[in-house]
């Protein structure tokens, strides 16, 4: 039944792409039009077209009424094809128009985090969270990159974060792999064990959660050893 929706969606949507080219072509489309072509592609993980028509769009229609939408759907299709320098620059030249935009400071961070400077990608979920506190992807990301990267000062502000994350979307497998990563750097491995039990009971298939439980279970026996021999 689901296979079959799935389907039927991606046939509606391949019709309404088809119909929106050819009005574009005819010169019928307006920037409207071009704008729900680029979000049909994104749909259909089309993200080289998707990106193509946004830049067009921002290119030949930069006061478009929806245009901050279009900025961070252009952002977002460019960081889903691994163009992260690409999406960086972007992002920081929207920013610069609208610098408290949650959706580019959240995207700011994430690729950030892809380019390997969690500093930076520190510094803009903060930012995020500075403006709307109950943000549940930086709280999530903020908490996670803490716990990897930050000092032994940095841990509760990390713990406060993504217990936050956890009570806003407590189904997340997410949030609760990371919670999971964060009480295991404070040594509470069968709390660990919880969460990532928990998330791999909502993403079963998820091999970097199985990963993470494997390294806390490692991690919990070197413990054990060293207490052993002390």
């Amino acid at each position: 039944m689901n296979e079959d929706r799935s389907q039927q969606r991606e046939h509606a949507l391949l019709e309404r792409v088809l119909s929106l080219k050819q009005m574009l072509l005819e010169g019928r489309g307006s920037p409207v039009d071009r704008h729900d072509l680029a979000i049909c592609y994104y749909h259909l993980e089309n993200f080289d077209r998707c990106a193509e028509q946004l830049e067009i769009l921002a290119r030949d229609t930069p006061d478009y009424i929806d245009i901050s939408r279009v900025y961070s759907l252009r952002s977002l299709a460019l960081v889903m094809l691994h163009r992260f320098a690409e999406a960086e620059a972007l992002i920081e030249r929207r920013l610069r128009v609208e610098p408290d935009d949650v959706i580019l400071l959240n995207l700011l961070g994430y690729v950030c985090e892809k380019q390997n400077r969690p500093d930076a990608a520190i510094r803009a979920h903060r930012r995020v969270l500075s403006i709307k506190q109950d943000h549940p992807n930086s709280l999530n990301s903020l908490g996670y990159l803490l716990t990897l990267h930050g000092k032994a000062e940095d841990l509760a502000e990390a713990g406060n974060c993504l217990k936050k994350a956890v009570e806003i979307n407590p189904n997340s497998a997410a949030y609760l792999d990371s919670l999971g990563m964060y009480m295991a750097r404070m040594g509470f491995f069968d709390r660990a064990k919880k969460a990532l039990v928990r998330a791999l009971e909502i993403d079963p298939q998820n091999m970097e959660i199985v990963d993470h439980m494997k390294d806390v279970v490692k991690r919990e026996s070197l413990a054990r050893e060293q207490s052993t021999e002390s």
